[in-house]
């Protein structure tokens, strides 16, 4: 053992049991999103069928890049800039990120609108009497969006602020008032797509709004200020938004494929296999949270020998109980899928369910990779590495479905899971590069 590394060794029992607590809030707080999300999906497909659930899925491709962006230009910077500012700085910097926000939301709606204005174009359609077209989606998504991306901000922010009982309660409270507006819907015999988003529209506006009057009142609004902060996270935004909505075409642009190639029924029996493996994103997801502040810290504090360890520890101990219940999910797949779903149709779907599992499995090791590329600042590598995940899955995906179906479109999914895996660690845990500058040459400077 060197001399550096046995000066790292007596800081991991601290670091370990200053993160306990936030651990169990974490994987808690991402239960109740993930619990809710995937009782919505499973009750939408049994209740509604496989084109509803289709048309859900394709249409929440697009709420996910509007989320993206809010994670990559608003989020992902707070966490960065508002623990080093204090008193009237940080008031001025508040007051920007929520101006920020209204703009983005703004943005969103108006975006959605335009495309529902050309909803001509999406011929997708629900098989179960016309309930539901693409295009009315969209238009209701340019309503609900604003409050939906308001709830994502309040949870953000205090994860970022390491008030994560706060984000649990904001994140309960939606839970319980979504799936107690889904059960209206089912006992009215009106759950579809539609009713669903307009759910999580309501669900997410009471909690949000409570939350930016009780916690988020420290703001102070300045034009210049405004100005100033906004070139300052589009500095440090612009190569990870891109990123991560490149990141979204893997699935995303894979269902859009299925959708066109096979219709949003099989587009929707592929959401659905693939919701069943979502059982895991508390620990994935919950996990990601604080994975990136945590090694922004051993980074800015220990340096690049540091950070790749705590990285590596994150991976195997986040991957390898994920694979073992994508196996366990995968061999008892039948009995799974027709149980949730109540549809024979689900029956034999062992081969698929696998190969989504695998792709499952390297995408939560992405992912954690992902949040040490953030904590170095080489956000590009996170560019290169979803442009390559995507740019191979989607080479394969029409090739793959004509040749073998759903099977062939999760198997190009995993292929570019591999590609972009392989890329991005290697550079992370091999490429010597100098590695000295800090994210503070980017952090706001004292205003005058």
């Amino acid at each position: 053992m060197t001399t550096m590394d046995h000066s790292n060794t007596p800081t991991r029992i601290p670091l370990l049991a200053r993160t306990t607590v936030m651990v169990v809030l974490s994987l808690a707080d991402q239960l109740s999103i993930s619990g809710t999300r995937f009782v919505t999906t499973v009750l939408l497909a049994r209740f509604g069928g496989k084109a509803e659930l289709g048309l859900f899925s394709l249409a929440f491709g697009f709420l996910l890049v509007a989320t993206c962006i809010q994670e990559a230009f608003l989020s992902g910077p707070f966490a960065i800039f508002s623990h080093r500012l204090n008193g009237g700085e940080r008031s001025k910097y508040h007051g920007s990120v929520l101006l920020m926000l209204l703009n983005l939301a703004a943005l969103t709606s108006i975006s959605f609108g335009l495309l529902w204005m050309f909803g001509g174009m999406w011929g997708w359609e629900s098989a179960k009497g016309g309930a539901s077209s693409f295009g009315g989606l969209l238009a209701l998504l340019a309503i609900a969006a604003p409050f939906i991306l308001l709830r994502e901000f309040a949870r953000r922010v205090e994860i970022a602020r390491l008030s994560i009982h706060y984000a649990f309660a904001v994140d309960v409270v939606a839970a319980m008032l979504q799936l107690l507006i889904v059960g209206a819907f089912i006992q009215s015999d009106w759950l579809n797509s539609r009713t669903v988003y307009l759910a999580m529209a309501m669900s997410s506006a009471i909690p949000a709004i409570l939350w930016l009057f009780l916690r988020y009142r420290d703001c102070w609004f300045g034009h210049s200020n405004f100005r100033a902060d906004v070139k300052r996270h589009w500095h440090v935004s612009k190569w990870p938004m891109v990123a991560q909505i490149v990141g979204l075409l893997h699935l995303q642009g894979t269902l859009w494929v299925i959708g066109a190639m096979m219709g949003p029924e099989a587009a929707g029996k592929f959401a659905a296999c693939n919701y069943v493996l979502y059982i895991i994103n508390p620990l994935a997801l919950g996990a990601c949270s604080f994975v990136m502040p945590l090694a922004a810290k051993t980074f800015s504090e220990q340096g690049l020998s540091a950070t790749r360890q705590l990285i590596l520890r994150f991976m195997l101990g986040v991957s390898m109980p994920v694979s073992l219940v994508c196996v366990a999910v995968s061999l008892f797949s039948d009995s799974i899928l027709k149980t949730l779903y109540n549809d024979p149709d689900y029956a034999g779907q062992g081969i698929l369910m696998a190969i989504l599992g695998m792709n499952m499995t390297l995408s939560v090791a992405h992912m954690i990779n992902d949040q040490g590329v953030w904590a170095m600042d080489r956000s590009r590598w996170l560019f290169q590495s979803n442009v390559l995940t995507a740019f191979v899955s989607l080479a394969l995906v029409i090739p793959g479905i004509w040749s073998s179906g759903l099977i062939g479109a999760a198997f190009s999914m995993l292929i570019g899971r591999v590609a972009g895996l392989l890329y991005q660690t290697v550079l992370f845990f091999f490429f010597d590069t100098d590695l000295s500058r800090k994210v503070l040459s980017t952090s706001p400077t004292p205003r005058p």
